[in-house]
């Protein structure tokens, strides 16, 4: 038997809408504080000044999308945990860029992987690398907004679109207003405000009545 279906409070749609507000306010700060975003540096680069720590948590957020909350436990629930040999493939595919790839480009203040391929061979396969790289984060973050939205959708009972619409124009908003040192200082809110474990929260409860239930999954530990 099914469970019964969990619908936001009014508590729950204020924590929604203060997420929101606060992303935007720190949009807001960003560009109203320090070098106002004038500069290319500053915009995209946050004039290199972030330290570690708030860098290093702004990716560990930022990897964090719905593929991995919504679709990962419902993978495990439904055909077991040899997902987790993937972290394997992670660790080898991360060791290389960090040791050859992010110092190179470090040491020679590139802003993207783009320039690099104009520097070291042309600009056309500069262009080339950049219209392929925007094709994969189209498809990708549509699907990012999207999964997110429709658990959201079932929780709450807001409409689909309007989720859509709202998240997608708040990020817009403040990374246009506040540059990269707005999104890493959003990233790092979200998660110390719970804005993460509240999305697990709303994603568990979608992939738990769109599966099968079952006392005991076959193959859950196997």
């Amino acid at each position: 038997m099914a469970p019964p279906p969990l619908l936001f409070s009014a508590a729950d749609y204020s924590v929604f809408a203060l997420l929101l507000a606060a992303s935007l306010a720190v949009g807001v700060y960003c560009a109203l504080s320090g070098g106002r975003q004038r500069t290319t540096g500053e915009f995209l680069m946050a004039d290199r000044s972030m330290g570690c720590v708030p860098v290093s948590l702004s990716l560990l957020a930022s990897f964090q999308s719905a593929v991995a909350v919504v679709g990962v436990p419902a993978e495990v629930f439904l055909n077991g945990t040899q997902y987790w040999f993937i972290g394997c493939a992670y660790v080898l595919g991360l060791l290389g860029p960090a040791h050859l790839f992010v110092p190179l480009l470090y040491r020679l203040k590139l802003r993207s992987a783009q320039e690099y391929l104009q520097l070291r061979f042309s600009k056309t396969v500069r262009v080339c690398g950049t219209v392929v790289f925007i094709l994969q984060t189209v498809v990708y973050m549509g699907v990012c907004v999207y999964t997110p939205a429709f658990a959201l959708n079932t929780v709450s009972g807001i409409n689909l679109w309007t989720i859509v619409l709202s998240t997608g124009l708040v990020c817009t908003v403040y990374t246009a207003l506040g540059g990269l040192k707005a999104v890493i200082w959003t990233d790092e809110a979200c998660r110390r405000c719970g804005g993460e474990p509240g999305k697990e929260v709303a994603s568990l409860d979608w992939s738990w009545t769109q599966t099968p239930h079952c006392d005991t999954p076959s193959g859950l530990w196997l």
